[in-house]
């Protein structure tokens, strides 16, 4: 009996990169995933599949709680139940490296919404659920930026850094209802993002 087997649990942005990492490991534990991005999940969906797993993808703007409510309706009547919910969704690829000053208001809003509202709203759908069944897991992804102030990434490193508040609240409000709400912190990581940048070459 696999670790993970009668558990689900929701990955965003899950079509490629750490996302579809956390995806194809949750399911070879046995766990069955809903897939969620704004770029096409199939393909990442065939791969759990065809490595015997159990796995939906459809496209969700985390930004977008009528979509977001959608996803954890899937999830619920599909696999019974929301058990897990991990929140990867963050606009980084194609992000400048800038200095703070010329960063637009626009730009640091857009990525302030993706990456600490995005979280907030999937939090917030899944909740209830999580409620009902007395237990869920909540893992919601920062970044080692934050923990070191990286340079030329304002923005991005200031998002992470609400990531890691928002964990730490809402940890200490839901712990009496079974529900577990973590951080992690990645370093830099050779994703796709990452190689299509030529400012990280």
């Amino acid at each position: 009996m696999a670790r993970l087997d009668g558990r689900s649990v929701i990955v965003t942005g899950a079509a490629q990169g750490i996302g579809l990492a956390y995806a194809t490991a949750l399911a070879a534990d046995g766990a069955k995933v809903a897939l969620c991005d704004v770029t096409s999940c199939d393909q990442a969906v065939d791969i759990i599949r065809q490595a015997g797993g159990t796995a939906f993808g459809v496209y969700c703007d985390v930004t977008d709680a009528r979509q977001v409510a959608e996803l954890v309706a899937r999830t619920d009547t599909e696999f019974g139940g929301i058990h897990g919910l991990v929140n990867n969704a963050a606009l980084f690829k194609g992000l400048p490296i800038q200095r703070f000053e010329t960063i637009t208001s626009e730009a640091f809003d857009r990525v302030m919404t993706v990456n600490v509202r995005g979280s907030f709203e999937c939090i917030k759908a899944a909740l209830p659920v999580m409620k009902r069944q007395g237990y869920g897991k909540i893992v919601n992804v920062a970044s080692g930026t934050f923990f070191k102030g990286t340079p030329m990434m304002a923005a991005y490193v200031t998002s992470k850094g609400a990531v890691v508040g928002l964990t730490r609240c809402i940890a200490r409000e839901v712990g009496e209802f079974g529900i577990r709400v973590n951080c992690i912190a990645p370093g830099l990581t050779l994703s796709e993002a990452v190689r299509d940048n030529p400012e990280w070459a």
